[in-house]
């Protein structure tokens, strides 16, 4: 399937951000106390407010999402107070990684991560979308074992490029309405709002 890059102007006016958990609370049996089931497969979902624009730009975004309606969308991330910085060239480090830390390699030394800082992982031709899930900072050889949530979703392979600079989220649009929109009396193009989804 096809993956249309959406526009990276203008940039947004607002975005939220949306865990999918597929855990459950199990009940205890006659009152007894409730038992977490945690369960893979847990992916994040982004919301998107654009901004009022000029016609002729809303004419590229309008085309770009109706285009995505039918294919998977890929769309660069805002991280407001998480710069990306110079990471260097981070790489996943070994085969058969699984759970919720994720060793890597290839960063700049002392490259440092904050706790909430976003990134993806390329593996088998699919964009992963993680967070760090505590502080953490490259060694003198450039390598982390980085806390993340969710868990991995697929054990990636070694050598899997990890994205800290410009991040970005791929998945599938939301509906119909995400292609839409209205221009006003001032001739500006209002009301796209979209989401992403990740597909796995």
């Amino acid at each position: 399937m096809a993956v249309v890059d959406l526009p990276t102007s203008p940039g947004p006016a607002d975005e939220g951000w949306l865990p999918i958990n597929f855990g459950s609370n199990q009940q205890g049996p006659l009152g007894g106390a409730e038992t977490r089931i945690n369960r893979l497969g847990s992916k994040w979902q982004i919301s998107v407010q654009l901004p009022r624009m000029d016609p002729e730009v809303a004419a590229e975004w309008s085309v770009v999402l109706t285009d995505g309606l039918d294919n998977l969308v890929r769309y660069r991330i805002r991280q407001v107070g998480m710069p990306g910085g110079s990471p260097g060239s981070p790489v996943v480090d070994g085969n058969g990684q699984a759970g919720s830390t994720l060793a890597c390699r290839g960063f700049n030394p002392g490259y440092a991560i904050r706790k909430g800082k976003f990134f993806s992982l390329i593996s088998g031709g699919q964009r992963y979308c993680y967070r760090a899930n505590a502080a953490a900072r490259a060694d003198a050889n450039g390598e982390v074992d980085l806390p993340i949530v969710p868990a991995l979703r697929a054990p990636p392979s070694d050598g899997d490029v990890l994205e800290f600079a410009s991040v970005y989220i791929e998945g599938r649009l939301g509906g119909a309405e995400d292609a839409g929109h209205f221009t006003d009396v001032s001739r500006l193009a209002r009301g796209f709002q979209f989401t992403i989804r990740e597909m796995r």
